[in-house]
Order: structure tokens, then C-alpha cells, then sequence
């Protein structure tokens, strides 16, 4: 088993990173930077390679020339190794991703299904309002808010939230769902939470608050 960053993107795409020592970076470096769309250092590993390469050709004899090479490749291969993982984190808060969760997993599949487990989304992909805005609806009855508001205490009972933490903060969301639709960092909304501009509580490990922009 190995640890794993999650990284999610405000467009909902989520990668998990290994920590530690990266054997794709070690075995293809500039490849597998370019897979990984870290374009500058994959682009610009391939054409020093070359260039070095090229210059080699013609300044040394064949043997020293190929141990030459093959010294560099190798530096090159273990720098890849150590640094590969590190530098994709790097890669992907460049692009919008931002760091969710750690966990410990087998491999990056069964990391993100974990992270999905441990924190499903609240609000369903087909609405961008809020389940309270939609209770507040002026064009609705009152019978059919009171459906609503069953139906909604279900959904949020369901993904894990308590019937008292629903009745205190007035239909909540998951933190890494707040994250993700007022684009904050956690560190904001725990500040916030702190200074009273934000409700939020603790069920179990997973901290649930109330949906309101700060």
C-alpha cells in the first residue's frame, strides 16, 4: 500500500499522486512528463537529449561517447525518480487542481475511489443552485416544498451528514463540495469557521457547512 495525494479540479476531474519515488518518471522520463501534460520539462528534457547527443557525435569517439551518454541518461533517470512526483504536484495546482485529501491506497484508481467514498459530492451534477435555494423557491407550493425538504433530508442523511447537523446548518455541504462551487481553500473556510463568518460542524471525521458564501 502506498500514499496518495488527491488533487481535484474545479471542473470535477480528480488525479491521485504517489508519494515518493516515481518508477514511470525513472524507466521514460521526458515521456511520461509529456503524458502527464507537463509539456515544458518533458519538451525541453527531449530536446536537450538531443542537442547533447549531437554534440557527442562529433567531439568524442564512439566508446567514450556511448559511456557519456548512457552516465546522463542514467543522472537523468534518478533525478526523474526522485523528483517526478513532486514536480506533477506542482503541475497540477498550476492547472486549477487543488490538494483534497491524503490516503493510503494501491494504486491511483483505487485512490480516488477511496477519496470518492470517504467525501461524495452533495449536490447532484444537474443543478448548480443550492438544495436551500431551491427550497426557497417563491414559484413553488408549500406542499411541494415540504416533499422537497424529505426528499433532501434523504439525499444528505444518505451521503453521511446527521439529521441534527442539517437542522443546525440549514441544509449543509461537504467541505471539498464547498471548496469546489465557491472555489475556497480549506484553510479560508476553517479561518472562517474560526471567526464566526461560517457555520460548520464535525460529523464523525468529515466536516460538513452550512451553504453560504463568505
Amino acid at each position: 500500500m502506498k500514499q496518495y495525494k488527491v488533487f481535484k479540479h474545479p471542473s470535477g476531474s480528480t488525479e491521485a499522486v504517489k508519494q515518493g519515488w516515481s518508477w514511470p518518471g525513472f524507466f521514460f522520463n521526458f515521456i511520461w512528463a509529456l503524458v502527464k501534460k507537463m509539456w515544458a520539462l518533458g519538451v525541453g528534457v527531449l530536446i536537450s537529449f538531443l542537442v547533447f547527443g549531437f554534440f557527442i557525435g562529433f567531439a568524442s569517439v564512439r566508446s567514450s561517447g556511448d559511456a557519456i551518454v548512457n552516465s546522463v541518461a542514467l543522472t537523468a533517470n534518478i533525478i526523474f525518480g526522485i523528483n517526478g512526483n513532486s514536480w506533477r504536484e506542482k503541475n497540477l495546482v498550476s492547472r486549477g487542481f487543488e490538494k483534497v485529501d491524503t490516503v493510503t491506497a494501491a494504486n491511483p484508481e483505487s485512490a480516488i475511489a477511496l477519496h470518492l467514498k470517504r467525501y461524495p459530492t452533495v449536490l447532484s451534477n444537474k443543478s448548480e443552485i443550492s438544495s436551500k435555494e431551491i427550497i426557497g423557491k417563491k414559484t413553488i407550493g408549500r406542499q411541494a416544498e415540504e416533499i422537497n425538504k424529505i426528499s433532501i433530508d434523504d439525499e444528505l442523511i444518505e451521503q453521511g451528514c446527521s439529521k441534527d447537523a442539517i437542522d443546525y446548518l440549514n441544509y449543509p455541504i461537504h467541505i471539498y463540495s464547498y471548496m469546489q462551487k465557491y472555489k475556497k481553500t480549506e484553510d479560508k473556510i476553517h479561518d472562517a469557521i474560526k471567526k464566526g463568518k461560517l457555520r460548520g460542524c464535525y460529523v464523525g471525521e468529515a466536516l460538513w457547512i452550512e451553504d453560504k458564501k463568505i
